[in-house]
């Protein structure tokens, strides 16, 4: 059995969230639109595992659609991470097809 590059060598990453806040307003690449309903519904920051996943989920990749697999405690935002870009890539579809699955337990 042949376990998948992004499985064998996954990226990890830590972030000090106290020192490195991000505000709503500053993700690149995140339509103003969303960030502007973030600030409404009181969002100011962007937790650590946000801050990693949103801007790669927003980048062009080669091979689409492409696997994500993070690991972070129950709140840590992950489900934000993985719908704010779909919602952003959806928004503009006219076609009704499944485009987007996430898998949680």
């Amino acid at each position: 059995r042949v376990l998948p590059n992004w499985l064998l060598n996954p990226d990890v990453a830590e972030i000090d969230y106290l020192a490195n806040q991000l505000p709503v307003t500053q993700m690149e690449g995140l339509d103003t639109v969303l960030t502007d309903k973030l600030q409404k519904l009181g969002f100011k920051h962007f937790f650590p595992v946000q801050r990693q996943i949103i801007p790669i989920l927003l980048k062009n990749h080669v091979y689409r659609p492409h696997d994500v697999c993070v690991s972070a405690p129950t709140g840590s935002g992950k489900t934000l991470a993985f719908v704010l870009p779909i919602i952003q890539r959806l928004k503009s579809r006219m076609v009704p097809k499944v485009r987007a699955i996430v898998v949680s337990p």
